[in-house]
């Protein structure tokens, strides 16, 4: 079980970020919550980024699957973001990016339990 808070997209904060906003139906967007939850427990690392935050897994085939599936989903209904699923040598890890414009930092930082940095 992992430290990190149940994904929300209103963190309780004593600055509330601009909220992300998702075009899912509310019972598809509770479900998608439970999913992206479920990936990030597996997250080896959590980086803060100047734009976003990065989240490092195990290089394996099945989490490139699980991550690139999760890309095609929130492209979709979260189109404001970017999301780059990037492996460097020495390829010991694979890295999701998920950026997005200024007003969305603090709400992406809260969402994957990033400290601002």
């Amino acid at each position: 079980m992992s430290n990190r808070p149940e994904l929300g997209f209103e963190p309780s904060t004593a600055q509330a970020p601009t909220p992300l906003m998702c075009s899912l139906p509310t019972a598809e967007l509770r479900a998608r919550r439970g999913e992206i939850q479920a990936l990030l427990e597996g997250a080896i690392a959590i980086v803060d980024l100047a734009d976003g935050v990065e989240l490092r897994f195990a290089a394996t085939s099945e989490k490139a699957h699980a991550l690139t599936d999760l890309i095609l989903l929130e492209r979709v209904c979260c189109s404001s973001l970017t999301y780059e699923l990037r492996s460097t040598p020495d390829h010991s890890y694979m890295a999701l990016r998920v950026t997005g414009p200024p007003a969305h930092h603090a709400a992406l930082r809260a969402m994957f339990a990033v400290a601002p940095g």
